[in-house]
């Protein structure tokens, strides 16, 4: 097993409401303990995208919150009872505890918890592991270790954990501290197996690595082009979810980048074509000379084109922008048979492969 804690992995200088949530967190732990003495003691821990982004100096307005061997729900509910007992201790009202259902369709395949705090959204899960099996799209979930939930993420630097009672950064796979140091992209297990877990990973390491500005690793991209992979993500992957991905890129610093890689591995039929059958021949490159001249346009000289700039000042014209770049290689291609009105076929493109309004 990787050590769990590196001695040089850099201490974390909390918010005071960070802080706050620490003791209280720890606070609660401790009190439940006595209530379960033939259990483990409690062990909780800050995951994932909150602590790549405490490392990285931004800031995260969530907080997933990863438990060793008692369930988000049933861990916050106890927590909230905690709190309404001790309100002059801290200072905090106890909130709602909404329990968020598993979601099999939207990736989501195990109950939380979810408690606003201090105007920060904190969910509460337990540590798992995730076993699929052949094609199916439903893994098998049980408890796991911390290291088994690492090696179910994305991609490294999503593994790290802030440990609530040592204080400590720990990076079970022993890769994510220095990805994050060398801005790289790669999976925790070999890629493939990653990605055949779940393919929808393939577009979110594209998000994080725009994102951020972060390389993909050469072995995760030559992945990311393999047959079964693309076959995979349009078989296993619904329209609704590729769809949510593509608008958290167009939303995010740095649209061009995205498309930029997806024409990179060759991902355009995957992504932005509609499940049909008889896919028509498209000039996928139209993707890329659309993309460079919608950078050219927001990120060139405002004078070169004062109309056009003044055109895309919002963040709902931006995005629609970089889905008309994305649609580009639909012009001029026939309606699909099964539709005989007037309505072009890019937007017909746009509602079909991304379920998404035009």
């Amino acid at each position: 097993m990787a050590t769990p804690a590196i001695p040089t992995a850099p201490a974390l200088t909390l918010t005071f409401e960070e802080a706050v949530l620490c003791k209280l967190f720890v606070d609660a732990a401790q009190e439940i303990d006595k209530d379960r003495p033939q259990d483990d003691p409690l062990v909780l821990r800050f995951a994932g995208g909150w602590v790549r982004d405490k490392l990285l100096g931004l800031r995260s307005a969530d907080i997933d919150v990863g438990i060793n061997n008692m369930t988000g729900h049933g861990f916050a509910t106890r927590m909230s009872e905690y709190i309404s007992a001790n309100t002059e201790k801290y200072g905090i009202e106890p909130g709602r505890v909404s329990k968020v259902e598993s979601n099999p369709a939207k990736s989501k395949h195990l109950e939380t918890a979810r408690i606003n705090i201090l105007e920060l959204e904190i969910d509460f899960v337990n540590l798992r592991s995730e076993v699929y099996s052949g094609d199916g799209r439903i893994p098998r979930i049980e408890f796991g270790t911390p290291e088994e939930d690492a090696l179910r993420r994305d991609c490294t630097i999503n593994t790290l954990f802030y440990n609530l009672h040592t204080e400590q950064v720990e990076d079970f796979t022993g890769l994510g501290l220095q990805d994050l140091a060398d801005r790289l992209i790669r999976t925790p297990l070999p890629p493939q197996a990653t990605f055949a877990d779940d393919p929808l990973r393939v577009l979110r390491l594209i998000r994080f690595a725009s994102r951020l500005g972060f390389t993909i690793v050469p072995e995760a991209k030559a992945a990311m082009k393999l047959p079964e992979i693309k076959s995979a993500l349009k078989a296993k992957i619904s329209r609704e979810r590729v769809g949510t991905e593509i608008g958290k890129m167009f939303q995010g610093y740095n649209p061009h980048a995205s498309l930029s890689l997806i024409h990179e591995v060759d991902l355009y039929k995957e992504v932005f074509a509609p499940p049909i059958q008889d896919l028509p021949v498209l000039p996928v490159q139209d993707m890329k000379i659309a993309a460079d001249i919608m950078r050219h346009l927001l990120f060139g000289s405002a004078s070169s084109h004062p109309r056009i700039s003044k055109l895309l000042t919002t963040s709902s014209e931006r995005y629609h922008a970089w889905l008309i770049a994305a649609m580009s290689p639909w012009k001029n291609q026939p309606l699909p048979l099964d539709h005989n009105d007037n309505t072009p076929t890019a937007a017909v493109a746009i509602k079909e492969a991304l379920r998404c309004s035009n």
